[in-house]
């Protein structure tokens, strides 16, 4: 069975402007509770489809490190990426961004 979960939040910013902070994957910590840390894989330096990375977690005692690979990079509307451990995809973040009137 596939959960689901969509969160929506405005935010008083230019498109791309989120689009640039979502999608630097080595700014995460700054905003998750639980991924403190990421950085790219050799020969990546920004997001691209196909683009990989290493996203270090932290829940209480537990520490471990999962791996990214990007799989939509449209500036300024959408920023997705996949997620496994172990070669186990076990889950897929997805932001849309569209702007508003505020």
């Amino acid at each position: 069975m596939t959960k689901r979960l969509e969160i929506s939040r405005d935010i008083a910013a230019a498109p791309e402007a989120v689009y640039a902070a979502i999608s630097d994957v080595t700014r995460m910590g700054e905003w998750s509770e639980e991924c403190h840390a990421a950085e790219w894989h050799e020969g990546f330096d920004g997001p691209a489809v196909g683009a990989t990375f290493d996203g270090h977690n932290r829940a209480g005692d537990r520490e471990w490190t999962t791996q990214g690979k990007v799989i939509e990079a449209d500036p300024g509307k959408a920023f997705a990426f996949e997620c496994t451990m172990f070669d186990f995809h076990y889950s897929t973040w997805g932001y849309r961004i569209e702007p508003t009137e505020s």
